[in-house]
């Protein structure tokens, strides 16, 4: 989350991330604590449970973003596809469903 004013770093005010990194997974939070927020669930003890993505779409409406709505978005959204080819030694791309199924 990006706030207004300078910060130490691009004006972030609030990270917070569960991600694979391709070996295992990581969880980042840094930042000031929103109240929004779900502290308690940061310490469970698989780190894709700490920030799920039901968590990010609570998160964004706290702050009147809806994410997974394509209404929220108007009519001068534009949804962005790439052709460009994947490396044969890359990963593959997935939707967003076939990588939370994979999860």
């Amino acid at each position: 989350m990006f706030g207004p004013l300078p910060t130490e770093f691009l004006n972030y005010v609030r990270g917070v991330s569960a991600a694979n990194s391709g070996s295992r997974w990581e969880f980042h939070a840094s930042g000031t604590e929103q109240d929004f927020e779900e502290p308690e669930r940061y310490t469970a003890r698989r780190v894709r449970d700490r920030f799920t993505s039901d968590m990010l779409e609570r998160y964004c409406m706290a702050l009147g973003i809806d994410p997974f709505n394509e209404d929220f978005y108007g009519p001068t959204a534009v949804l962005v596809e790439s052709d460009v080819p994947y490396p044969a030694t890359g990963p593959m791309p997935v939707t967003f469903e076939e990588l939370q199924q994979q999860l």
